[in-house]
């Protein structure tokens, strides 16, 4: 099962589309040394951001235009130009800031020195459920976004994926590195390849949530289970696969064989 590291309780969670997509709730770091105009700067920055985000989740990214951000963000259509020239712009800061986030708290979770594959693994899926459990918004955010716009923004508009991205940025591509670190220390089954295995349990992890995130509604009604739960039934499932044979385990089975 997945490690309980920290107090991650599997609770009841409204359908998806019945949650109030907000980011503006969570709570604001301090910026009590922050200048004035520079707070002020940030606040509409945020402000913009979050309108953008619950647009573009419930009407689809290509539907939303600049006006409507604008208007749903409370500033003016010319304030907005001021910050962003475009709608790829927009996508890109949401998604940009969501990894600069997860990659801060990620390098804390994964780097104790006492940590095997396994435990990096765990702590890993206990990060990305407690996230869903907390702010589902994130992965409707990266369905619409990955959906349209990962690929095809990336090779069309590659300038705006320069200037947004940088290489000291934590992506998926540091997530996997992150995870592949040590991966042979007797923890994981040894047949497995490292950056093979990182990257698509990661990416399994992913495709899990941002599908439950969009059809938790549908599937409890369905099958009477709570969404929280058919998460973490899946997420320890691939946790299990990775996990090295246990001595007793192994023996019955060589014992197994040799009856046979």
């Amino acid at each position: 099962m997945i490690r309980n590291t920290g107090s991650i309780r599997a609770r009841n969670k409204p359908c998806a589309r019945s949650q109030k997509i907000n980011a503006e709730s969570e709570a604001d770091p301090p910026m009590n040394n922050v200048p004035k105009y520079k707070r002020h700067s940030q606040m509409q920055t945020k402000r913009i951001l979050s309108a953008a985000q619950r647009l573009f989740i419930e009407n689809g990214i290509e539907s939303v235009t600049l006006t409507q951000i604008a208007e749903a963000s409370g500033v003016t259509r010319a304030t907005l130009y001021k910050y962003f020239r475009s709608k790829e712009r927009i996508l890109w800061e949401i998604h940009h800031l969501r990894m600069l986030e997860y990659g801060e708290q990620l390098r804390v979770q994964l780097s104790a020195p006492w940590q095997t594959t396994y435990d990096r693994f765990s702590l890993f899926f206990n990060f990305l459920y407690q996230e869903f459990s907390e702010r589902t918004d994130t992965f409707l955010f990266l369905r619409v976004f990955d959906s349209i716009y990962q690929r095809e923004t990336a090779k069309e508009a590659h300038g705006i994926y320069e200037t947004v991205f940088h290489p000291q940025d934590f992506g998926t591509g540091a997530t996997v590195r992150l995870l592949a670190n040590h991966f042979h220390d007797g923890s994981v089954r040894p047949d497995l390849e490292p950056i093979s295995t990182c990257a698509t349990m990661m990416y399994s992890a992913l495709a899990i949530l941002s599908f439950f995130a969009k059809d938790s509604c549908f599937l409890s009604a369905k099958y009477g289970a709570d969404a929280n739960l058919m998460v973490r039934t899946a997420l320890d499932s691939l946790l299990h696969g990775i996990a090295a044979q246990p001595p007793a385990a192994a023996e019955e089975k060589e014992e197994a064989a040799r009856r046979g």
